[in-house]
């Protein structure tokens, strides 16, 4: 065997590893979701990374070559939809239509010689003759995604109503994605197709690896994927029979227990992405900064306003708020 697959072969058992523990330690949502999806795709590229320097048939590495780059194509979309949803918690707007181009890309990619036009044989392993459409469609679903992620993450970074832990997350994220772009970009970009010099080994598909190392400590350090917060809702919401929310640091309701649920008559799926304001009537005398105690605030409609007796507490850890434990209590007194 080729030892320059060793690169991408030990990248390959390290995502995969990183993926299989995700699936088993993290809570299911659009986040996790979407950022299990981005590394199935990492671990795709570089699968085929590994079996084009194992190969040295190339009429087999042609193939290989132009499956790969349907890999190569759309992970940065995807990336970009993990960063959207770990942020909104959704799905981009035009996620289906990125969903779509799968397959046109892969029909161009396979079927023709528009993308991967040929096979050229190194020393360190074999590489792809760019065709017509390669460098075109490698702005358009490359590096344009990857400046758009870069500019979302700083003004994450720079913006003064982002939370501590948005920016935290935001910094390490963007630290993985600039080494990553600049080797990538440096090695199978530059070099090979820009200024013409092949007697480099291509590492940009293991480089990948940088990125989601750096996503994963994310994960576990700042609970990127599942906040702490979520850790006393359960106990919470199983003893206590007041009504409780759990507040976002953006002022969004993450959780409603049943109590909380039945006051507003409201599903827990309404509810969540909510902004507090939408439910607070006088919500200028709240404020997601602060806790307290026994604040009076307004709940209802129009034609039937309650007040309600509310206290905040804030959920804590390694010098990081993580959010707000709201609990409403009723007084039985009519507003209007």
């Amino acid at each position: 065997m080729n030892s320059y697959a060793l690169t991408p072969l030990i990248a390959l058992i390290v995502n995969l590893t990183l993926w299989i523990l995700i699936y088993s330690g993290i809570k299911k949502t659009q986040s996790s979701t979407s950022y299990q999806l981005y590394i199935g795709f990492v671990i795709g590229l570089l699968f085929f990374e590994f079996l084009n320097l194992s190969t040295i048939n190339v009429a087999y590495n042609l193939i290989i070559l132009k499956y790969q780059s349907i890999f190569w194509l759309l992970s940065p979309l995807l990336f970009l939809n993990f960063l959207h949803t770990l942020r909104n918690h959704k799905m981009l707007p035009y996620f289906k239509i990125i969903l779509s181009l799968f397959v046109p890309v892969m029909i161009i990619s396979t079927q023709s010689n528009l993308v991967v036009a040929g096979v050229k044989s190194y020393y360190w392993g074999n590489d792809l003759i760019a065709g017509p459409l390669f460098l075109p469609l490698l702005v358009v679903t490359f590096l344009i995604p990857i400046c758009m992620t870069i500019v979302y993450l700083l003004l994450i970074i720079f913006k003064k109503s982002s939370s501590k832990v948005a920016t935290k997350q935001s910094i390490y994220i963007l630290l993985g994605t600039i080494l990553t772009v600049a080797v990538i970009s440096l090695s199978d970009i530059i070099l090979p197709h820009v200024l013409s010099i092949n007697k480099f080994p291509r590492i940009g598909a293991s480089t990948i690896t940088i990125q989601v190392l750096f996503i994963f400590f994310a994960i576990f350090f700042y609970s990127l994927l599942e906040i702490k917060i979520d850790r006393a809702v359960g106990y919470i919401f199983r003893h206590s029979s007041n009504s409780i929310l759990i507040i976002n640091p953006d002022s969004t309701i993450r959780y409603a227990n049943h109590s909380a649920r039945k006051l507003l008559s409201v599903n827990n799926e309404d509810i969540f992405g909510t902004k507090i304001s939408n439910i607070l009537k006088n919500d200028d005398e709240y404020n997601i900064k602060f806790n307290f105690t026994n604040k009076k605030v307004w709940i209802g409609n129009a034609k039937s306003l309650k007040t309600y007796l509310i206290s905040q507490i804030t959920v804590r850890d390694w010098n990081i708020d993580y959010g707000k434990i709201l609990l409403i209590k009723t007084t039985r007194r009519d507003v209007v």
